[in-house]
């Protein structure tokens, strides 16, 4: 084993000092996350060590049964991949709060993900020649042990490195397990400021001995076999499956109206952009509109969000169409009433297998403007610039619409140009200092940056503004407007560190998923609710236009149009994990209440009012905030 000696120690060496400078610098305090324990560098470390002193021990077993050339390189292989994962997850903690672990992984896995990394020729060379250089460094250090042996340096024992590792890190991961049984809950579903965790995959998976021995978790940790297991029967799941597998239009069904229906969504928009100084071209449009004081998206992605939208369902029932083949149901319904419903999107609604379980019966046709085209000028793996996209969508629907002889129509049009990394062209960068176009996610300084990444956030909306606008303006020069339904908002909101984290996905509060709502419907009728949901769209397009389907036995959804002060409210879920939903928030009586699904039951989490500050809620408040959850994810059983 003299052979990886230096190898050993220089890792162990580089691994403490790595972790050492995490300690100092700590990021995550600047965004209000508390301090974690001194202690728990030790676990770090000494995990992180353990790992290179087992490849160094494997590799000494394999020394001894293959070429000798061939360890070497296995040891500096294997080394150099945990520092670059090691890189990476410290990345991924800096930008999201979470470690990478599969689940992370399967997200970036996500159909036009990697797409969206932005990453110029520059950045992958640079990343493949620091990679190269870490690796020849692995390499160089076998020479240097053997000369430094040669020349009278003695080199502590690796076994006595490797057992004073292991103590230490068996005894730091048992306290920082205990520690974190205790004080924390799951990462991914994090949505109070926390201490900095452990990786999951670190637990050492005695989390139940704690509970065994009687220490009691703060917080309630999901198994996400046995929820999944229990989802299947969950009553939304079981209930609504059955409801939609019956259902079928009625046979004297019919509109009282035959206005158009126009629905815009717009990727990662949220409700604090809709300014007369960012937007004003929708600001002076909304003065004649319905315009939601408080709307969220269902979820805090595309899939469940859009889902809401049209379903006209709560989100946590987006498990059972998507597990069962179930399509929803205004599509289906507007066909069969003779409207000719269309999609347009600068981007492949694949993602999540929304053309599979929204757009899919009912949808008469999609226009895609984007092919997933390499732009070799500046980026590897990006599309064409979205902004070209999106105007490419607007002129052919605009081109549609001259086009049209009689008949009904609903159109969804999907813009992404507020979606990372923000597109608008260089004439609508009206606030600055902002971020160049061809950023990327790697940049370990994007926190101390996010003045410029707002701004170009807000750029973005600025041109998404300037889009929007071209259509109502040319529905209003052809006398559309009296005769048109018109819906604007956006699919989730977007982050940009206010709460510690960058993008979406990630979390329940307002930046990631409260969103505009525009609900133009002819003859301005009066809406009185104060908080809105995706879901309560469908219901309300479909009683403006005066369908005969019962609203609320078809929809969770509630009507705009008929006021019921004891449905203001709304219910939002966080990202699916491995296909389990497994945290809600109800936002209610000016609270927003957040609970884990448990099971098939609802236990509430915490309570925070309605800018995410903590805030205590009496029994009264709580036991009404459970009740209304409860008869979401029971709504078709009660009817």
């Amino acid at each position: 084993m003299h052979a990886f000696r230096c190898p050993l120690l220089v890792n162990l060496v580089l691994l403490i000092g790595f972790f050492a400078v995490f300690r100092v610098v700590d990021p995550f305090t600047e965004a209000g996350y508390a301090r974690a324990p001194w202690w728990s560098f030790g676990f770090d470390a000494g995990a992180a060590c353990t790992l290179i002193l087992l490849g160094g021990v494997a590799a000494g077993l394999l020394h001894k049964l293959t070429p000798r050339f061939l360890t070497p390189l296995l040891f500096a292989a294997w080394s150099t991949s945990l520092l670059a994962f090691l890189y990476v997850d410290l990345l991924t903690m800096y930008l999201y709060l979470a470690h990478l672990d599969w689940s992370f992984l399967a997200l970036m896995n996500e159909p036009g993900i990697l797409g969206d990394l932005a990453l110029a020729p520059g950045d992958v060379w640079q990343l493949a020649l620091i990679v190269l250089a870490v690796f020849a460094f692995q390499l160089s250090l076998f020479p240097t042990g053997t000369w430094l042996q040669e020349h009278g340096w003695r080199l502590p024992r690796c076994r006595r490195v490797l057992l004073v590792t292991a103590l230490v890190a068996g005894a730091t991961s048992a306290w920082w397990s205990a520690w974190h049984h205790v004080h924390a809950r799951e990462a991914r579903e994090a949505t109070a400021p926390i201490p900095l965790f452990a990786p999951r995959y670190m637990d050492l998976g005695v989390a139940r001995l704690w509970s065994a021995i009687g220490i009691e978790s703060h917080y309630i940790l999901v198994d996400r076999e046995l929820a999944r297991e229990a989802y299947e029967q969950a009553p939304e799941t079981r209930d609504y499956t059955r409801f939609r597998r019956d259902w079928s239009p009625p046979k004297d069904l019919s509109a009282e109206r035959d206005w158009n229906v126009l629905v815009i969504a717009a990727e990662s928009w949220r409700w604090d952009m809709l300014t007369p100084e960012i937007m004003p071209g929708l600001s002076r449009f909304a003065d004649d509109a319905f315009t939601s004081p408080a709307h969220f998206s269902t979820g805090t992605r595309t899939p469940e969000g859009l889902f809401g939208l049209f379903s006209g369902l709560a989100p946590m029932y987006w498990y059972a169409c998507r597990y069962n083949d179930l399509n929803t149901v205004l599509f289906p319904t507007l066909a069969h009433l003779g409207w000719k419903n269309t999609v347009w999107t600068s981007s492949d609604l694949s993602y999540g297998h929304l053309n599979r379980f929204v757009f899919d019966e009912g949808v008469d046709r999609t226009f895609l403007t984007n092919r997933m085209k390499r732009h070799d000028e500046t980026r590897v793996w990006k599309r064409r610039p979205l902004e070209e996209e999106d105007a490419e969508m607007v002129d052919a629907y605009l081109h549609d619409l001259e086009q049209r002889g009689p008949g009904r129509h609903l159109d969804f049009l999907f813009f992404y140009v507020t979606h990372y990394n923000y597109y608008h062209p260089d004439e609508f960068e009206v606030f600055t200092p902002s971020m160049p176009s061809d950023f990327s996610v790697h940049d370990f300084d994007l926190r101390g940056k996010r003045d410029r990444l707002l701004n170009r956030y807000k750029n973005a909306a600025h041109y998404l503004d300037h889009l929007v606008t071209r259509v109502i303006d040319r529905l209003r020069e052809r006398g559309e407007l009296e005769r048109t339904i018109i819906v604007i908002t956006g699919d989730h909101g977007e982050e940009f560190f206010e709460r510690g984290r960058f993008g979406h996905s990630m979390a329940l509060n307002n930046y990631q998923t409260r969103v505009p709502l525009i609900l133009r419907i002819p003859g301005t009728p009066s809406i009185r609710y104060t908080v809105t949901s995706h879901a309560d769209v469908a219901p309300t397009v479909l009683a403006a236009l005066g369908v005969n389907l019962p609203i609320d036995r078809t929809f969770t959804g509630k009507n705009l149009l008929d006021h019921d002060p004891e449905r203001n409210q709304a219910v939002i879920m966080s990202q699916m994990s491995d296909g389990v939903p497994l945290d809600f928030a109800l936002v209610q009586d000016d609270l927003k209440f957040h609970f884990v699904n448990q099971k098939n039951d609802v236990v509430i989490q915490d309570v925070f009012d309605m800018n995410d500050a903590p805030r205590s809620a009496t029994q009264a408040q709580r036991a009404r905030a459970r009740r209304s959850l409860l008869s979401q994810k029971r709504w078709f059983s009660a009817r």
